[in-house]
């Protein structure tokens, strides 16, 4: 699925991602990036301390998504991913 960016910099997330997500207006939404998907791996072990990723429990934005939330003192954040749902602060709907 995709969209596009208009002039004002603005992107339109698309109805079926706001309906899965049960989006409202007024919603902040954080975009994360990934530059290069075989640095990514080993940047994911980092924030998991040990160099290395573990094997099984999501991606790169996973653990980037769980290390913001921790840091922002969320109790949990909402995930549909049921291998990411293993890292800590991740919980399924």
């Amino acid at each position: 699925m995709e969209s596009a960016i208009t002039e004002k910099g603005q992107a339109t997330i698309p109805k079926a991602i706001r309906e899965h997500l049960r989006l409202d207006t007024n919603v902040l939404v954080r975009y994360l990036t990934q530059d290069d998907p075989i640095q990514s791996p080993k940047r994911a072990g980092s924030l998991r301390g040990n160099g290395r990723p573990q094997q099984g429990l999501g991606s790169f934005a996973d653990a980037l998504i769980a290390e913001l939330g921790a840091s922002s003192a969320c109790v949990h954040t909402l995930i549909f991913d049921k291998k990411a749902v293993r890292l800590p602060g991740f919980k399924l709907p």
